[in-house]
C-alpha cells in the first residue's frame, strides 16, 4: 500500500492506472484503504501535540462507532488528548440521528434544534453531533483559560468526571 499512496496518494483518478498489486481488490478495498489513510494521519496529528484536546463530533448515521471504526472518530479511545462527542436534545437522552459508543464516545451535548448562523447571514434551527461538540470545546477552553497548567488529558478527565449521566 505505501507504493500505492506514494503514486497516487488519495486520489481515486489515478489509482485505476495500478496493475498487479497483489492483495488488492481496488474496487472493494479502496474505501476502507483511503479511511486508514486517513485515521493514521489523525492519529499522527494528535500523537504530536498531546497538550491540544481534540474534540469530535460522533457522527448522526445511528452507529456503534466501537464496531464501525469510522475514521477517525474512534480514535479517542486510545488518545487521552481525543474526546468523541455525540448528540442529545432537551430530555438528556441520545438523539435518535447520534452516533454512540461504549468505549468510543465518551460525551453529549446539546445537539438537536441547536439555534445556528447559516448562509447568507440567515440563522436557524440546526442538529447534529457537529453541532454538540463544539459546545464541549467551548467549556474546554474555559477549563484552560482558569487553569492553564492543566494537560490536555486533565481537561478531558474533568470533562467526563462532571458530566451528568444520560437521563
Amino acid at each position: 500500500l505505501k507504493e500505492i499512496y506514494e503514486g497516487h496518494g488519495k486520489n481515486p483518478d489515478t489509482v485505476n492506472q495500478l496493475v498487479n498489486v497483489p492483495g488488492l481488490d481496488l474496487i472493494n478495498d479502496l474505501a476502507l484503504e483511503l479511511s486508514v489513510a486517513d485515521a493514521a494521519l489523525f492519529a499522527l496529528v494528535i500523537y504530536e501535540n498531546p497538550d491540544v484536546l481534540f474534540v469530535m463530533a460522533a457522527g448522526n448515521s445511528t452507529e456503534d462507532n466501537d464496531q464501525t471504526l469510522p475514521s477517525p472518530i474512534y480514535l479517542s479511545q486510545f488518545f487521552p488528548n481525543m474526546i468523541t462527542i455525540a448528540s442529545h436534545g432537551t430530555s438528556g437522552a441520545i438523539s435518535d440521528f447520534s452516533c454512540y459508543g461504549a468505549t468510543s464516545v465518551q460525551l453529549a451535548a446539546m445537539g438537536e434544534n441547536v439555534h445556528s448562523a447559516l448562509l447568507s447571514g440567515i440563522e436557524g434551527e440546526e442538529s447534529g453531533t457537529s453541532m454538540a461538540s463544539p459546545s464541549v470545546a467551548g467549556v474546554a477552553a474555559l477549563i484552560r483559560a482558569n487553569h492553564p497548567k492543566l494537560k490536555a488529558a486533565d481537561v478531558r478527565r474533568i470533562l467526563e468526571a462532571t458530566a451528568k449521566p444520560e437521563a
